[in-house]
């Protein structure tokens, strides 16, 4: 068996019925596989890896869906430590963010079943976010990623270790972000780790993901982006708690103050300002870099109506067979 479970890619198929299904496949080339059915309000992440990891070991497993897609504010980040220079820090990291070709990304990790990202934690799901056009879009762009590493000091490159945790896509997407550095002399060495290995206690000094020089962290999904813009971005204050997931050690004085007016307005209009201003400020400095917002695949079946798929499952609100 090539992959866990965890690591497998949501595959897609057209039925006859003109349904689409999301699938799982896995195993041996069995002529009849065991299919697995998820529950009314599961989806394919719900299942166990290590069951059908054991399942795999012997024959061929398909996991099976009815697929449904819910665009949402699930991401991935890139934290890069700002280091002794701040200044020159940004410039590596907009270097490297300046490689990574974006659509291509959302195209080969989830067939476009997710938003290209723009170096913030704004998905388009927020109501908030401002983005493209208004905010300008980053991407591929070799030439000036190779001015920008001269600006931090490093024309002809650098090396950096690069940590993340084997689940789903994310192994996948790190080498990726390594293959794309290289073409600008960046050379990443990478490592990729179980999630309790790379969280350990999830605190500074015990804490592969916190302590590492770069990581690339799940921050899943929320419905609003609070939480996106307090705990990672937030300069740490270990008496507060503030910036527990600070890895990148991010400390702006302006960006906390914006932050801060956002979470505390409940005025849509008033967001939207501040939200501006925020998204223009990270993509500026890029201390974590967000290359896609990617969409959750939800299993329903077809005779069942009034579902609708929600961030923490699926919403009954008038649920009936039919």
């Amino acid at each position: 068996m090539a992959k866990s479970y965890s690591e497998l890619a949501n595959e897609r198929v057209s039925a006859a019925n003109g349904v689409d299904y999301a699938y799982r496949d896995t195993g041996g080339e069995d002529a009849v596989p065991l299919v697995l059915l998820q529950h009314f309000r599961g989806n394919l992440d719900n299942w166990d890896s290590a069951l059908i990891d054991t399942l795999a070991t012997t024959r061929r497993v398909v996991m099976l869906g009815r697929l449904a897609v819910l665009p949402e504010a699930r991401q991935r980040g890139v934290q890069f430590p700002a280091g002794a220079d701040a200044e020159l820090g940004k410039y590596l990291a907009q270097a490297i963010a300046c490689t990574l070709d974006r659509p291509a990304i959302v195209q080969a990790l989830f067939q476009g079943y997710a938003d290209v990202g723009n170096g913030t934690p704004f998905a388009p799901a927020f109501p908030a976010t401002i983005g493209p056009p208004a905010i300008p879009q980053r991407s591929k762009n070799l030439k000036l990623a190779k001015e920008l590493l001269a600006k931090g000091g490093v024309p002809n490159g650098f090396s950096a270790p690069l940590l993340t945790e084997a689940l789903a896509e994310m192994p996948d997407f790190a080498q990726i972000i390594q293959q794309s550095a290289r073409q600008i002399g960046v050379d990443i060495s990478l490592t990729v780790e179980t999630s309790s290995k790379y969280y350990g206690q999830a605190v500074f000094g015990n804490s592969d993901w916190l302590d590492g020089e770069m990581s690339l962290v799940n921050y899943g999904a929320r419905a609003v982006p609070n939480i996106f813009l307090q705990v990672p971005l937030q300069s740490i204050n270990a008496k507060t708690g503030q910036g527990s997931w600070n890895a990148a050690h991010f400390n702006n004085p302006t960006y906390d103050q914006l932050s801060k007016e956002f979470v505390a307005t409940p005025d849509l209009t008033t967001q939207r300002r501040l939200a501006g201003q925020i998204e223009r400020l990270l993509l500026d400095e890029t201390p974590i870099i967000y290359a896609y917002f990617y969409d959750w695949l939800v299993a329903t079946q077809k005779d069942i109506t009034g579902v609708y798929p929600a961030i923490t499952g699926l919403f009954l609100w008038n649920a009936a067979r039919t």
